[in-house]
């Protein structure tokens, strides 16, 4: 599997609201690629594009290059979606819902 990668939606970077107001940490770039890494068998390439905010870029960057390379992933930091991002879910779970009873509890 071979990801473009450009960070671009961290928290911090100028075009995170551009980009759906996303606000994603370095450990959940991490996290997304220990699932990208297990989805694929190990077989995972990432290959950076663009370069709009290296501090986002080298942080983000870090923190997955520690996952291929088989350290532990860094705690969650999780916090509440943005208004934007909830709205957006609410869509799609309504417009799914019909299709995929079983994965909706009916």
């Amino acid at each position: 599997l071979v990801a473009a990668v450009a960070f671009a939606a961290q928290a911090g970077c100028r075009y995170t609201a551009q980009l759906g107001s996303m606000r994603i940490s370095p450990a959940g770039y991490a996290a997304m690629t220990a699932r990208l890494l297990a989805l694929a068998s190990g077989r995972l390439v990432l290959a950076l594009e663009g370069g709009y905010a290296l501090d986002a870029i080298a942080a983000s960057a870090a923190a997955c290059l520690r996952v291929l390379l088989g350290e532990p992933l860094p705690p969650a930091e999780l916090g509440p979606p943005s208004a934007l991002a909830s709205a957006v879910l609410d869509s799609v779970l309504r417009e799914q819902r019909p299709f995929w009873p079983e994965a909706f509890g009916g």
